[in-house]
C-alpha cells in the first residue's frame, strides 16, 4: 500500500501495523496547534486513533479465532483496514465483520458508565479519553453497522439470517416453469 509507514514496534496478533502519512501530518499539526495543552491534545489524539486501532483489532481477533492469519492492519485518517486470509466458512466472514464494533463496545460502554457514575470525566486527560473512546467510539460503531456498502454492516447483519431460513413454497420461480415446458 502506498504512503503507509510501518510502526516498527507495534504488532496486533502478529500482524504489522501501518499508518498513512495523513495521520502523521494531522497529528503533528494538531499537537503544534495545541501547544498550550500538549498532554490533553496528545490524549485526545491517541484516543481518536485508538478508536480506529481498536476497531481493526476486533476484526483481527475474530479473524484469528476463525483460523485466518492476520496479515496487516492499516490505519488512515478516518478509517482502517484489517487484511486477513479468507476464513474457511462463510459464517465466519459475518462474525469477523461484527468484531470491530464489538471491540469498540467492550471499551466504550464501561467508559460511558464511568463517566455517569464518577466525576473522573471532568479531569483534563481522562475527559478526552472518555469522550473519544467512550461516546465517539460508540457513535462510530453504530454508524459502521449501517447495512451499506463499504461499512461492516453490509456483512455483519447477514449473521442474523444464518442459517438461511426455509423459503415459502407457494410460488414456483418463473425460470423453473420455463424449464418444465422445455422438457
Amino acid at each position: 500500500m502506498n504512503r503507509y509507514y510501518r510502526l516498527r514496534n507495534l504488532r496486533v496478533f502478529g500482524a504489522p501495523v501501518y499508518v498513512h502519512w495523513t495521520v502523521l501530518a494531522v497529528s503533528a499539526v494538531l499537537l503544534a496547534y495545541s501547544i498550550k495543552v500538549p498532554f490533553t491534545a496528545l490524549a485526545a489524539l491517541c484516543s481518536y486513533f485508538g478508536i480506529i486501532l481498536l476497531h481493526e483489532t476486533g476484526h483481527a481477533y475474530f479473524a484469528r479465532r476463525a483460523g485466518a492469519r492476520v496479515e496487516a492492519i492499516y490505519l488512515a485518517l478516518f478509517h482502517g483496514m484489517c487484511v486477513h486470509e479468507a476464513p474457511a466458512r462463510q459464517r465466519d466472514i459475518y462474525v469477523i465483520a461484527w468484531g470491530g464494533a464489538l471491540a469498540q463496545l467492550a471499551v466504550a460502554l464501561p467508559l460511558i458508565l464511568l463517566a455517569n457514575v464518577t466525576p473522573a470525566v471532568r479531569w483534563p486527560i481522562i475527559g478526552e479519553v472518555v469522550l473519544y473512546l467512550g461516546y465517539v467510539s460508540l457513535l462510530v460503531a453504530v454508524i459502521n453497522l449501517i447495512p451499506a456498502p463499504g461499512l461492516d454492516g453490509a456483512s455483519a447483519w447477514r449473521l442474523l439470517r444464518w442459517p438461511t431460513w426455509p423459503r415459502k413454497q407457494n410460488a414456483t420461480p418463473k425460470r423453473a416453469k420455463h424449464l418444465r415446458r422445455v422438457k
